[in-house]
């Protein structure tokens, strides 16, 4: 290995390092997924400049491909509803109620059948 070669993994290296610490330290985890997919794609050219082309073709076709979109859909599928909250005096807040009454509806019902058993 040549000082070039040498060079290009260690910045090579040096965004893998990056993007996977901006995909821990994230908020979103949207941005932290595609972090994550960023330093799977650069830690799978590092594999081939490793000489290391089964590694680096498995790297980035199932870590920064495969992973990445699964992720993505399956966060892009789960819907985000508000949970019913306690208020500091200790009663239950809705914030969607209209669409939650026919839920505790029906958690009332069940709650009064175990009473009655």
């Amino acid at each position: 290995m040549n000082m070039f070669e040498l060079l290009v993994l260690g910045i090579d290296l040096g965004i893998v390092l990056f993007a996977f610490g901006a995909a821990i330290l994230s908020k979103d985890i949207i941005k932290s997924a595609l972090s994550f997919g960023v330093g799977s794609a650069f830690l799978g050219v590092s594999f081939f400049l490793l000489s290391a082309p089964f590694a680096g073709a498995f790297e980035i076709s199932i870590g920064a491909g495969l992973l990445t979109v699964l992720t993505i859909s399956t966060i892009s599928l789960v819907t985000y509803e508000d949970v019913p909250s306690i208020s500091e005096e200790g009663e239950e807040t809705l914030d969607k109620a209209e669409v939650k009454k026919p839920i505790k509806e029906e958690l009332d019902k069940v709650d009064k059948k175990e009473e009655e058993e």
